[in-house]
């Protein structure tokens, strides 16, 4: 049986929690469109280990421009949130090791978001990635 994974749980949870709550000066039909985006990810599960550290990349840099859109980008709460989800990711990381014939399967696009995640979570200031929006 394959443990099912899900990645940036907390980073989901916060922006849904701000979503529900009201965002100052956006219009209640850009709010309802991203608790959608936000609830489709809350209910994503990534697949086992090796997949679910390939998928993040993109389900963080998704979640990362919904912030910038909401105005919540520099919030302390978000950086937390994402310091959370990205020391998570790293304990994942870490177990793959266990499970190395599974990453040494990877090729193309999957190799290079795997190795992406790893350079992300292990950098010294995780949580500066805002530069890419």
């Amino acid at each position: 049986m394959t443990i099912q994974v899900r990645t940036y749980q907390a980073l989901t949870l916060f922006l849904q929690e701000a979503c529900g709550a009201g965002i100052p000066g956006q219009s209640p039909t850009a709010i309802v469109e991203w608790q959608r985006t936000l609830d489709k990810y809350q209910a994503k599960k990534n697949g086992d280990v090796v997949n679910a550290i390939v998928e993040s990349l993109e389900c963080r840099e998704t979640l990362l421009k919904l912030s910038s859109e909401i105005g919540l980008a520099n919030d302390s709460n978000l950086r937390a949130a994402l310091r959370t989800d990205e020391e998570w990711i790293m304990k994942l990381l870490m177990s793959t090791f266990n499970v190395e014939e599974d990453v040494l399967l990877l090729e193309g696009e999957s190799a290079q978001c795997f190795l992406d995640v790893a350079q992300d979570v292990m950098s010294p200031t995780p949580c500066l990635i805002f530069t890419r929006f």
